[in-house]
């Protein structure tokens, strides 16, 4: 009989140690540490990141995380906005990699303000349910449009050339479009200079559409990649003549204007 009672008294010292074993894995457990970078190659031993972005532009960052008992693929997002009026921050995990997206969608119209500071929260759990966290201090720096530049060439008693090629923009992003007014006998029927004047319908939905509704008089030229145009006016005045560009990212300039006698 004394063998079985210290066989069950055995078993059930056993049964206790593998019931206290996972208790005592959960008292010692610790939050996950996630790490973050901007680059594959150095890991940010803090746990906050600063970066910065245009807004139309995209980034990836990376992460590695510390923790025994963290559940893969249980990232968690929540985007917190600042300053700014726009929301279009979005951050997710590319599937199967460490690397974090990190979105900046384009205004819903031109010359809106976008966001300016932002906060991605980033959550990983383990198996615990105990959650470690990391922080993206997020700085958005505004595109600045183009300036859009022109010249005016004499080609013939009333045909004239007019060559955008002097056109730049601020970073260096490709100018893919250009639209002209050319030929109207006031400069102050050009009212489309104003923030925000796209159409005569606004619909913050559909960027700059219908845009040629808002310039009056003269010959309108829809959006076009070409830098270099040919105008042949069809009387003696003076005539000004207006261009504006876009950026590769969406973003129009204002309009620049500039005034021909045509003799």
């Amino acid at each position: 009989m004394k063998p079985i009672i210290i066989g069950l008294m055995t078993c059930l010292l056993v049964l206790s140690a593998c019931e206290n074993r996972d208790d005592v894995f959960k008292n010692n457990n610790t939050a996950p540490v996630i790490l973050l970078a901007d680059n594959e190659q150095m890991m940010d031993a803090n746990d906050t990141l600063q970066v910065s972005m245009r807004y139309g532009q995209s980034l990836t960052l990376y992460y590695e995380y510390n923790d025994n008992y963290t559940i893969k693929d249980s990232l968690l997002f929540g985007v917190m906005i600042h300053e700014g009026k726009q929301q279009s921050i979005s951050a997710k995990r590319i599937a199967h990699t460490n690397k974090i997206y990190i979105e900046n969608l384009q205004p819903a119209t031109t010359l809106t303000d976008s966001i300016t500071k932002a906060t991605i929260c980033i959550a990983l759990e383990d198996y615990y349910q105990v959650q470690g966290s990391a922080w993206i201090q997020l700085r958005v720096q505004a595109n600045q449009p183009p300036v859009p530049s022109f010249s005016i060439h004499k080609k013939s008693q009333r045909e004239y050339r007019i060559s955008a090629q002097a056109t730049s923009d601020p970073e260096n992003d490709e100018v893919v479009a250009y639209e002209y007014v050319i030929g109207s006998q006031s400069a102050d029927e050009l009212v489309y200079n104003k923030p925000g004047y796209e159409t005569e319908n606004f619909n913050v939905y559909v960027p700059n559409a219908n845009a040629g509704r808002a310039a009056k008089g003269g010959t309108y030229i829809v959006a076009t990649p070409i830098q270099d145009i040919n105008h042949v006016f069809q009387s003696e005045g003076m005539y000004s003549i207006s261009v504006r560009a876009k950026d590769q990212i969406g973003l129009w300039s204002k309009w620049y204007t500039q005034i021909v006698e045509v003799d």
